[in-house]
Order: C-alpha cells, then sequence, then structure tokens
C-alpha cells in the first residue's frame, strides 16, 4: 500500500515537472523579425542603386529591428529590475546605459551639424535595441533560430567569396583600386565586415562541434568551420584571422579549462600553415611584414589612418567654426 501511496504521489507530481511555459507568439514574432534582419544584413542586394550594398541592408536592418522591438513590447516579460538595489550590478548598467544615452543625444543637439548628427543618432538608436533584445528572456527560445540564419547567411557568403576568388563566379561588377581582394566581399560587399562575419561563424560553429551530442549536428558544425576559415584566407583578412585564433582560445579555455592548451596550440598551428600554404595570403603577411619594417603604419593598417586623422579633423572643426579645413584622407578601405 506504501508503494502504491508513493507512485500515486510521483504521478501526481509528475505534471507539474512536465509542465511547459505558455507559447509567446510576440517573441516568435521577434525572432522572425531579426532572422530577416540577419538575411537582410548578409543577402540584401541592390544592383541597381548606387549604394548596391549600404541602402537595402541599412533599411532592411532598421526596419525589423525596430519591429522587433515593437513586438516584444507585447511579450510577456518580467522587468529584471524590480528587487535590485540601486547599487547592485544590474541598477549600475541601466544607469550607465541611460547616461550614455543622454550623452548622445545632447551632443546631436549641441552639434553645429545638428541634421547629420540626429540622423545618425536616430539610426543609432535603433541598432542599440538590439542590446536589450538579444538580452531579452523572450527570445531565449528563439537563439537557436536566429544562430541557424546567421550561420546560413555566413556560409552562403563564405561559398560566393572563394568563388569570387577563384574567378569562378563574380555576381558584381566591381570597380577596385587595392587588388583582387576587394572583390570577394560576397553579398556583404566589403570583405572587411564579411572577415568579422566569418570569423564570429567560425567560433559559433566551433562552439557547437564541441557542445553538440547529435552527430549530423556537429559533422555540418565541423564542416561549417573550415568553409568559413576557408573563406577568411581566401579575403586575406589579417584581424579576422587573428579574431578567430582568441575566440577560439577563450571557447576552448571556457569549456575545458587547463585541457584546452594543447587543442589551441594545435588550432594555431593549423592556421599558419594554412596561411603559409595559401599563396595569396603568404604574399600578403610577407607584404605587411616589409610595411612594417619600413615603419609604414598606414599601409599596415590598410589605410585607416586617414580616417582617423579626419576625424580628428571633424572634432577640431566642430570645436572652433565650420568653416576649418578638413584634410582629405587617403582611403576609407576597412580591408583589415
Amino acid at each position: 500500500m506504501a508503494k502504491k501511496r508513493g507512485g500515486r504521489a510521483s504521478r501526481g507530481r509528475s505534471p507539474a515537472r512536465q509542465e511547459k511555459k505558455p507559447w509567446d507568439l510576440s517573441a516568435w514574432i521577434a525572432a522572425v523579425c531579426l532572422a530577416i534582419a540577419v538575411l537582410g544584413a548578409g543577402l540584401a542586394v541592390d544592383s541597381g542603386a548606387e549604394a548596391s550594398f549600404d541602402a537595402p541592408k541599412r533599411l532592411t536592418a532598421l526596419l525589423f529591428i525596430g519591429l522587433a522591438a515593437a513586438a516584444l513590447s507585447f511579450s510577456r516579460w518580467r522587468s529584471p529590475f524590480a528587487r535590485a538595489k540601486l547599487s547592485s550590478p544590474r541598477s549600475l548598467c541601466l544607469l550607465l546605459a541611460g547616461g550614455a544615452l543622454v550623452w548622445a543625444l545632447c551632443a546631436a543637439f549641441l552639434s553645429p551639424h545638428r541634421i547629420l548628427a540626429l540622423d545618425a543618432t536616430r539610426a543609432m538608436l535603433l541598432y542599440a535595441l538590439l542590446l536589450p533584445i538579444g538580452a531579452s528572456r523572450a527570445l531565449a527560445r528563439g537563439g537557436r533560430f536566429l544562430l541557424g540564419a546567421f550561420l546560413a547567411v555566413a556560409a552562403i557568403n563564405a561559398v560566393i567569396s572563394i568563388l569570387q576568388a577563384r574567378g569562378l563566379y563574380q555576381p558584381f561588377v566591381l570597380r577596385t583600386d587595392f587588388g583582387s581582394r576587394e572583390s570577394t566581399g560576397g553579398f556583404v560587399g566589403n570583405v572587411g565586415y564579411l572577415a568579422v562575419a566569418l570569423a564570429l561563424a567560425a567560433v559559433c560553429a566551433l562552439a557547437l562541434l564541441l557542445s553538440s551530442r547529435r552527430l549530423l549536428l556537429r559533422m555540418a558544425a565541423g564542416g561549417g568551420a573550415l568553409l568559413f576559415a576557408g573563406g577568411l584566407l581566401v579575403n586575406r583578412n589579417l584581424t579576422s584571422l587573428t579574431a578567430l585564433l582568441a575566440g577560439s582560445a577563450i571557447l576552448l579555455f571556457t569549456i575545458r579549462g587547463r585541457r584546452a592548451f594543447l587543442p589551441a596550440a594545435g588550432l594555431a598551428l593549423a592556421l599558419a600553415l594554412a596561411a603559409v600554404a595559401y599563396t595569396p595570403m603568404r604574399l600578403r603577411i610577407r607584404e605587411s611584414i616589409s610595411f612594417a619594417r619600413a615603419g609604414d603604419w598606414n599601409r599596415v593598417l590598410t589605410y585607416r589612418v586617414g580616417p582617423w586623422k579626419a576625424a580628428m579633423a571633424m572634432t577640431r572643426n566642430g570645436r572652433s567654426s565650420d568653416t576649418a579645413p578638413v584634410p582629405s584622407a587617403r582611403s576609407t578601405s576597412h580591408t583589415g
């Protein structure tokens, strides 16, 4: 009889354990909107426009980020600051974020170029919504869906970039001033932006490979990691290769602790051997070393010194007068 009562009690508790949380339609609408924003940022192109890449990507991203934020406003959520003390990390983060927002708005309204500043601030505020949206509990279930969308976009662009580098497929006719490396940006357009996305995608694929228990998913993640690394090599982007190495090392040490030393060293060795074996990448490394020895840091940093000087001149212009001359930059390329 005791066993029967125990069995009945256990059966009475089992439905409570298996009780599922209510399906949140608003959260899933927000997740779908964010997925469309990711797809648009990586694939949207208007070949008939002057800004073939920037204009459609900006429009798609800003529109669907705003729609995602609007959808989440109707979601079931609980304020994380309800019982937090003023000195708690949550409250401090909220105060710092609010202070940064007020500071940015004051800078835009007090700028001598108010129209341009307010236009940039509007876009910045919409992009800033990604931080609370991504950290919201409402999107906890949609995280895998968004990750899949990001990895799919990265895979498509990696394939297109490799085909462009091999001269097998050119979906766009591009005029470049710095050689063939500028024409391997896929549907992203800018090879530097694509390389950063591929580095992040490679780290995500490595995380799936190490954490997943499904054989098929692990095989797909391993193949994706190799594909993303190949896309980085054909783009010859040293900055993103360094980011891939650093991100992978952090991931390995987080998962395996001290046992990650040998896998991290092996990964670094594999990337170094791949860079040496790929002739264009090897020439790129030699070129950067020769520029560094000659002290030509502007070319080592892929002409980023010019835009920084222009930004400093614009800052001085805002402090003094609107008619102060602004030196022209040699290039604004961000290829890494």
